[in-house]
């Protein structure tokens, strides 16, 4: 039978106990009261409507709570708060037993912290009028997450509303299972797992979200700060950061694995309206892990931007992707951002991994502190820097044809000059590669009847310098020519 425990009281279970409902409600915690297990006993409960009902302002607490079998085992509105995740451990249920739904809920007004649980849930199609199509957690109700292992499946959360905001802080959250509805025709669609819509900023720190079956949507003004965000199986992409939204990955971790088709992170929204613009940031230390294969327009295996006017910045990190320099570029090259000039950057891969700052120099001649402390999963470190291009030449331009040594030749015996690129601000040899472009200095070159003396170049001042691909900092675009010597 149904029992609340009313305000000042604190209900101990003191030995492992099991409860069966025939489909009313079981525990409702009144606010003011506290339900919790002693020495790590286990409450048992099936057959509920609703198993345990915490009010606002109710507290559950430790103890081991199994919440097989009911339609809902756990409405969550007030504290559900233990002293450690061991400590406090709650699993539920609901796909078989004596009652099955939607296995679990919660209010704006939950806090959950320092517990671990554990949820089943049967994803029925909702009715044709629900806005969220599908089982949801919270019905757009805010999220408040500390210390907590929250493993969902077949439930979907969708915080959505103006006051809606996300708040996780060392914790790691899945949310698992494939959520569909059927569009204007009649087709079935996958409908996001996780959605962080609101419209208040949410911060999301020091924790592991996962999305398993389908994409996490997102909104609003989000900041995602040493943490790793994990989305595989969605067969409708990884991200899509929805209009209007600005997205901040603060030396944080995006991985996305091969079984997720369509482009892999979306950054979309209106060119017409301002306000409707959305932006993703990327800066610290932050690492991006595709299977970087795919390069088409809708099969991408990075971050692609919608219409003209969204913003993709880049100011830190190492980017595993399927960038190429030549498909769908206007939408797929990372910018600096505006303190930066909003420079079109260019996709290094560096020498030498063991680098952990990059120092390069923006457009106005400015440097900026650019982190890659982690490499990719290949072992490298992929950076979205400003690029200087080098223009190698077989004699100084500044010399009168007559005095230019015809006879030159690069070692693969053509003469035409060739066009290197370097990180701006760096030596060339800093990087190993460039993504449509070359960081190879030319071999050394010759000439019948004279000596190569080296590379040299003119400094600002005019003055001629020698080049070391090791050493020369490439501060702008640049010609390096061959200097030549008649040894008779």
């Amino acid at each position: 039978p149904a029992a609340t425990i009313p305000a000042g009281v604190t209900l101990v279970v003191s030995a492992d106990t099991t409860m069966a409902g025939a489909g009313a409600n079981g525990l409702t915690l009144a606010k003011g009261s506290t339900l919790r297990g002693e020495n790590g006993v286990t409450l048992s409960m099936s057959g509920f409507d609703t198993a345990i009902l915490v009010q606002n302002g109710a507290t559950l607490t430790d103890g081991t709570y199994v919440l097989n079998g009911n339609k809902v085992g756990l409405n969550a509105q007030g504290a559900i708060t233990g002293t450690s995740r061991e400590a406090l451990n709650i699993s539920i249920d609901s796909t078989t037993g004596a009652q099955t739904g939607r296995a679990f809920f919660y209010s704006g007004t939950a806090r959950f912290a320092h517990a671990t649980l554990k949820v089943s849930g049967i994803p029925v199609m909702a009715k044709k009028d629900d806005p969220d199509y599908g089982p949801w957690g919270g019905r757009g109700a805010s999220l408040y997450l500390d210390d907590v292992s929250m493993s969902t499946e077949g439930i979907r959360f969708n915080v959505q509303g103006a006051s809606s905001t996300v708040q996780m802080k060392d914790s790691t959250f899945m949310v698992k299972g494939t959520f569909t509805k059927k569009n204007f025709f009649g087709f079935v669609l996958d409908k996001e797992a996780l959605g962080f819509i609101g419209g208040t900023p949410s911060l999301i720190e020091g924790s592991h979200i996962i999305v398993d079956g389908a994409v996490f949507t997102m909104q609003g003004r989000q900041t995602y700060r040493n943490s790793t965000i994990e989305v595989k199986n969605s067969g409708m992409g990884a991200m899509n950061i929805n209009w209007g939204a600005n997205v901040t990955f603060d030396s944080s971790t995006i991985k996305v694995d091969e079984n997720v088709s369509q482009t892999k992170i979306v950054v979309g929204g209106s060119s017409e309206a301002v306000n409707d613009r959305s932006s993703v940031t990327l800066t610290g230390d932050t690492v991006l892990l595709t299977p970087a294969k795919g390069t088409g327009a809708t099969t991408y295996d990075g971050i692609a931007l919608g219409p003209t006017g969204q913003a993709f910045v880049v100011t830190g990190g190492s980017y595993l992707t399927a960038f190429d320099g030549k498909s769908n570029l206007a939408n797929t090259q990372a910018t600096n951002g505006e303190a930066n000039g909003n420079e079109k950057l260019s996709l290094f891969t560096l020498a030498d991994s063991s680098v952990s700052v990059l120092n390069p120099l923006n457009k106005n001649g400015q440097a900026y502190e650019y982190r890659v402390a982690n490499a990719t999963s290949d072992g490298q470190k992929h950076v979205w820097v400003p690029a200087a291009t080098m223009t190698f030449a077989l004699n100084d331009p500044a010399l009168a044809d007559d005095a230019k040594i015809s006879a030159a030749k690069f070692a693969d015996k053509s003469t035409a000059d060739k066009t290197v690129k370097a990180i701006r601000g760096h030596a060339v040899a800093v990087a190993s590669s460039v993504v449509a472009g070359s960081t190879e200095v030319p071999a050394e070159p010759s000439a019948e009847g004279y000596e190569f003396l080296g590379w040299f170049y003119k400094d600002a001042s005019g003055k001629e310098q020698a080049f070391d691909a090791a050493a020369t900092a490439v501060t702008g675009d640049m010609t390096v020519y061959a200097k030549w010597e008649n040894p008779a």
